[in-house]
């Protein structure tokens, strides 16, 4: 399972990324996963909320936004979201290129601010 190491990977980028720039604690790390990036969402959930606590504290939140995958026709540019892996173009026939889905990203951090249940994005 992959995901383990790829949250521990995560889990070290945002426990660096605060300690730099000296953030308040994290409340909620926000992740960008492309369908065809790889990884299973849920096995994804269950590491994260695993390891999570004991890398950045106990009432941290994951919020994973999902994309589709995407492609655009080499022969007449067309855009499209692929359905059951077809990728052909549906007017042309062409091949296509992959212009979205394989996105594994960090987005933002949600950070602790002043008073208990006041929070802020931090980018």
């Amino acid at each position: 399972m992959h995901e383990r190491s790829l949250v521990r990977a995560l889990l070290e980028q945002v426990r660096e990324t605060a300690a730099a720039r000296e953030l308040p604690p994290v409340r909620e790390v926000v992740l960008e996963v492309g369908e065809f990036c790889g990884v299973d969402a849920e096995l994804l959930e269950l590491a994260f909320a695993e390891m999570a606590p004991g890398i950045l504290g106990e009432d941290v939140k994951l919020e994973l936004r999902s994309t589709p995958l995407t492609v655009e026709c080499r022969r007449c540019g067309h855009g499209f979201a692929v359905e059951r892996f077809r990728f052909v173009c549906p007017l042309c026939s062409g091949d296509v290129t992959v212009t979205g889905g394989e996105e594994f990203r960090l987005v933002s951090l949600r950070v602790a601010a002043g008073p208990v249940g006041e929070e802020q994005a931090c980018r």
